[in-house]
Protein backbone atom coordinates (compact mmCIF):
# COMPACT_ATOMS: atom_id res chain seq x y z
CA UNK A 1 0.00 0.00 0.00
CA UNK A 2 2.95 2.43 -0.30
CA UNK A 3 2.89 5.43 -2.13
CA UNK A 4 -1.00 5.42 -2.01
CA UNK A 5 -1.18 8.85 0.51
CA UNK A 6 1.88 10.63 -0.67
CA UNK A 7 4.04 12.75 1.35
CA UNK A 8 3.29 16.23 1.96
CA UNK A 9 4.85 19.18 0.75
CA UNK A 10 4.58 22.91 0.86
CA UNK A 11 2.18 23.28 -2.11
CA UNK A 12 0.21 20.06 -1.28
CA UNK A 13 -1.26 17.79 1.39
CA UNK A 14 -0.16 13.98 2.17
CA UNK A 15 -0.14 11.56 5.18
CA UNK A 16 -0.29 15.19 7.14
CA UNK A 17 -1.69 18.77 5.90
CA UNK A 18 0.86 21.00 4.07
CA UNK A 19 0.51 23.96 6.64
CA UNK A 20 2.99 21.34 8.84
CA UNK A 21 5.49 20.73 6.47
CA UNK A 22 9.16 22.39 7.16
CA UNK A 23 9.94 24.71 4.53
CA UNK A 24 13.53 25.33 3.58
CA UNK A 25 15.73 27.40 1.23
CA UNK A 26 19.36 28.24 0.51
CA UNK A 27 19.29 31.96 -0.10
CA UNK A 28 22.75 33.22 -2.31
CA UNK A 29 21.26 37.13 -2.30
CA UNK A 30 21.23 39.42 1.26
CA UNK A 31 17.79 39.14 1.66
CA UNK A 32 14.86 36.41 1.78
CA UNK A 33 11.31 37.05 0.93
CA UNK A 34 9.34 34.19 2.68
CA UNK A 35 5.05 34.42 1.40
CA UNK A 36 2.60 33.52 4.17
CA UNK A 37 -1.00 32.89 4.12
CA UNK A 38 -2.82 33.78 6.96
CA UNK A 39 -6.52 33.79 7.01
CA UNK A 40 -8.29 33.83 10.56
CA UNK A 41 -6.05 32.41 12.89
CA UNK A 42 -2.73 33.37 14.68
CA UNK A 43 0.75 31.05 14.08
CA UNK A 44 4.13 30.37 15.49
CA UNK A 45 6.86 29.34 13.84
CA UNK A 46 10.96 28.86 14.55
CA UNK A 47 12.80 30.35 11.94
CA UNK A 48 16.41 29.27 11.75
CA UNK A 49 19.37 30.79 9.60
CA UNK A 50 22.31 28.60 9.36
CA UNK A 51 25.47 27.74 7.06
CA UNK A 52 26.12 24.19 7.01
CA UNK A 53 29.59 23.13 9.06
CA UNK A 54 29.85 26.43 10.55
CA UNK A 55 28.80 28.02 14.07
CA UNK A 56 26.73 31.24 14.64
CA UNK A 57 22.99 29.84 13.90
CA UNK A 58 20.41 32.44 14.66
CA UNK A 59 17.06 31.08 15.76
CA UNK A 60 13.76 33.73 15.96
CA UNK A 61 10.70 32.48 17.56
CA UNK A 62 7.93 34.45 15.36
CA UNK A 63 4.50 34.63 15.65
CA UNK A 64 1.41 36.47 14.96
CA UNK A 65 -2.56 37.11 13.75
CA UNK A 66 -3.60 38.46 10.40
CA UNK A 67 -1.38 41.93 10.52
CA UNK A 68 0.77 41.40 13.25
CA UNK A 69 4.16 39.78 13.59
CA UNK A 70 6.24 39.97 16.60
CA UNK A 71 9.97 38.16 16.68
CA UNK A 72 12.21 37.03 19.20
CA UNK A 73 15.84 36.01 19.19
CA UNK A 74 16.34 32.32 21.00
CA UNK A 75 19.93 32.75 19.56
CA UNK A 76 21.05 35.69 18.16
CA UNK A 77 23.67 33.86 16.42
CA UNK A 78 25.09 36.05 13.40
CA UNK A 79 22.94 34.76 10.47
CA UNK A 80 19.56 36.54 10.61
CA UNK A 81 19.82 40.13 10.46
CA UNK A 82 16.57 41.53 10.13
CA UNK A 83 13.13 41.34 9.69
CA UNK A 84 10.00 43.38 8.11
CA UNK A 85 6.77 42.73 6.74
CA UNK A 86 4.41 44.01 4.14
CA UNK A 87 0.65 42.90 3.95
CA UNK A 88 -1.09 42.14 0.14
CA UNK A 89 -3.66 40.26 -1.44
CA UNK A 90 -2.23 38.58 -3.95
CA UNK A 91 -3.65 35.29 -4.88
CA UNK A 92 -3.16 32.95 -1.33
CA UNK A 93 -0.36 35.26 0.22
CA UNK A 94 -1.63 37.60 2.79
CA UNK A 95 2.06 38.41 4.36
CA UNK A 96 5.45 38.92 2.84
CA UNK A 97 8.38 38.74 5.31
CA UNK A 98 11.56 40.26 4.31
CA UNK A 99 14.17 38.56 5.68
CA UNK A 100 18.08 40.01 5.87
CA UNK A 101 20.66 37.03 5.78
CA UNK A 102 24.02 36.11 5.91
CA UNK A 103 25.00 35.63 2.35
CA UNK A 104 24.73 31.71 1.14
CA UNK A 105 22.63 30.72 4.73
CA UNK A 106 19.96 28.27 4.43
CA UNK A 107 16.99 29.61 5.81
CA UNK A 108 14.27 27.26 7.84
CA UNK A 109 10.83 27.89 8.84
CA UNK A 110 9.19 24.97 11.19
CA UNK A 111 5.62 25.32 12.41
CA UNK A 112 5.12 25.39 15.49
CA UNK A 113 1.26 26.29 16.32
CA UNK A 114 -0.51 26.89 13.57
CA UNK A 115 -4.39 25.91 11.45
CA UNK A 116 -5.32 24.81 8.42
CA UNK A 117 -5.38 28.23 6.92
CA UNK A 118 -2.07 29.27 7.72
CA UNK A 119 0.66 27.79 5.90
CA UNK A 120 4.16 29.19 3.80
CA UNK A 121 3.35 29.74 -0.11
CA UNK A 122 7.22 30.06 -0.65
CA UNK A 123 10.17 31.21 0.19
CA UNK A 124 12.78 32.71 -2.48
CA UNK A 125 15.79 34.50 -2.65
CA UNK A 126 14.61 38.62 -2.90
CA UNK A 127 17.68 40.49 -4.66
CA UNK A 128 15.41 43.62 -4.54
CA UNK A 129 14.96 46.98 -1.83
CA UNK A 130 12.88 46.09 1.47
CA UNK A 131 9.47 47.81 0.39
CA UNK A 132 9.03 51.55 1.88
CA UNK A 133 5.50 50.90 3.13
CA UNK A 134 7.53 47.78 4.84
CA UNK A 135 6.87 47.30 8.83
CA UNK A 136 10.31 46.80 10.67
CA UNK A 137 9.94 43.92 13.05
CA UNK A 138 12.32 44.41 16.38
CA UNK A 139 14.68 41.22 16.78
CA UNK A 140 15.36 41.07 20.64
Amino acid sequence: MGGLIGRATPQKDGLMNMCFVVSNKLINVPYAKINIRVLNSGFSYIMTGYKNHQLGTSTVLLSGYKNEIEAKFLNKGNKIKTLAYTKTSVADVTLELYVGIDLYSNLSMTPLAISDDTYIVSIEEYNGEIPSDAVNVSLE
